[in-house]
């Protein structure tokens, strides 16, 4: 049993969303930096 409706919940969910919808492009940004820098390799590399 949970203490709050599934309205309120998908509620809270919308709001969180919509509060942090910039870091979201930023942090998927930086994903994509982190995986083309790991499939680059330097020729120096082992």
């Amino acid at each position: 049993m949970l203490p709050f409706t599934i309205d309120q919940f998908l509620a809270n969910l919308a709001a969180y969303n919509q509060a942090i919808w910039p870091v979201q492009l930023a942090a998927f940004g930086l994903g994509g930096c982190a995986v083309v820098l790991l499939l680059l390799r330097p020729r120096t590399a082992d």
